[in-house]
């Protein structure tokens, strides 16, 4: 398990937009979209969240709120940002999908990257059957806690990614999105069905109460795209977009089902029947 000591951490409020989140970090710069990317895979089992003091990984965690000394009067959010300005790393499980995680410790300050086999659960109450090691975050709290497998105990952790490991190696690796906010790269649709497009939300859209904007354009040449709404034509086609829900991993994509006019193109008034789209993914907390 890796560590970092003598971070600043600083009661944040209202300074982020976003609480419980990555802010900041590496991303890749070469795709269009820079999608976040501070995990990466070192030898074996090896998982490493890069940081350097040139490059930091500024990260919020989300601690409720503060408890007013005068009746009636609200101090707001109680957050605790942090810049990591050196590598840490966590060895995960053999032959096992892990949830990465940077915990902090309520009474230091030191910040850790560890890893559960347990996915984590978003929203307002907690999961009816919890299994040991199962976290859960209070969407109208803001407060993380851990199931120890008899009681709920309150912590200070941020997921920022995931990881497939088989017997020796790491398969995959994604980063969660930045500050709750990710715009997918652009997805050629040419007829009719559903296509996956990249959240990164960290968790199904239902638990993120995400907020979502689809935006479509002719082709690579076009400079202007447009915001897409549903809309359905007397002929039975459809033509824009609906929610489909056969994403293989829903914390990290999402299906959309695409009809036979995807986009329409005001320079020639015509109704096309390939064009490109994307989405923009918000979280709703």
């Amino acid at each position: 398990m890796g560590m970092i000591r003598g971070v600043t951490s600083i009661d944040a409020r209202s300074r982020t937009q976003k609480r419980n989140t990555i802010v900041s970090g590496r991303v890749n710069t070469t795709l269009a979209n820079y999608p976040p990317n501070c995990l990466e895979v070192q030898s074996g089992l090896t998982v490493r969240l890069a940081a350097s003091a040139a490059s930091p990984v500024i990260v919020t965690f989300a601690n409720g709120f503060q408890v007013p000394a005068v009746t009636g009067r609200s101090l707001g959010a109680q957050d605790f940002t942090t810049a990591i300005v050196s590598n840490l790393t966590v060895t995960v499980p053999a032959n096992n999908t892990s949830f990465i995680y940077l915990d902090r410790d309520s009474a230091t300050g030191v910040v850790t990257l560890a890893s559960t086999t347990v996915a984590p659960f978003y929203g307002r109450n907690r999961p009816a059957s919890p299994v040991t090691s199962q976290h859960h975050f209070d969407t109208i709290a803001y407060q993380m806690s851990r199931w120890t497998g008899s009681v709920w105990t309150t912590t200070q952790r941020v997921f920022v990614g995931e990881v497939v490991a088989g017997a020796s190696t790491i398969s995959s690796i994604t980063t969660y999105a930045y500050a709750g906010l990710y715009e997918s790269d652009w997805v050629t649709v040419s007829a009719p069905g559903a296509r996956t497009i990249e959240s990164l939300m960290g968790m199904p859209i239902n638990q993120s109460l995400c907020r979502i904007l689809l935006l479509g354009r002719v082709n690579s040449s076009d400079s202007r795209p447009s915001p897409l709404a549903g809309y359905y034509f007397s002929s039975g086609d459809f033509g824009a977009f609906a929610l489909a829900s056969t994403a293989n991993n829903p914390r990290i994509q999402q299906d959309f089902y695409v009809g036979t006019y995807p986009y329409y193109d005001a320079s020639t008034s015509a109704w096309l029947t390939s064009a490109d789209i994307k989405a923009v993914f918000e979280r709703g907390f």
